[in-house]
């Protein structure tokens, strides 16, 4: 995939694949469903591949599958939860290395899934022998940055 786009919901079934190949931003209103062995892959070979994810609705990895950020770079996969974004939920053998700002909604980590880099959610759950590792590289953050803003705190004159 090279265009940004924006979608009703996702649905990959067993061993479908999306390859991110460009920066990429998707709007998904709905949800994001992954069946076995299923994948959304940002390549490592383009070295301007990112991505970008507003999701509307839930997020459900199944077994052997996910967001593979093959970059194993946190800051080319930023996942928004929007209000209506209730629950992500990563399964078996999901590898996740990005941010993740989901206010509302509960994330699960089942067994063997991994995620490196930073998660703000309603709730964490991990089972098992998931793993969750912070990735310190993502506190750096500039004005550009989506999510980020300033505020006033105090004001004199």
């Amino acid at each position: 995939m090279t265009t940004s786009a924006k979608y009703d919901s996702i649905n990959l079934r067993t061993h479908e694949l999306i390859i991110i190949d460009g920066t990429i931003t998707l709007y998904v209103a709905g949800d994001i469903t992954l069946g076995s062995n299923a994948e959304v892959r940002i390549d490592r070979a383009s070295p301007d591949a990112s991505l970008t994810l507003y999701l509307g609705g839930q997020l459900d990895a199944k077994n052997a599958t996910g967001v593979n950020n093959l970059t194993q770079d946190a800051k080319k996969l930023k996942l928004y939860g929007l209000n209506s974004c209730k629950s992500v939920i990563l399964k078996n053998g999901s590898d996740f290395y990005g941010a993740v700002y989901t206010p509302n909604a509960d994330i699960e980590m089942k067994t063997s899934a991994n995620l490196s880099g930073s998660i703000v959610a309603k709730s964490y759950e991990q089972k098992n022998s998931a793993t969750f590792n912070y990735d310190a590289s993502l506190r750096e953050a500039t004005i550009e940055d989506t999510a980020i803003y300033f505020t006033i705190d105090k004001w004199h004159e």
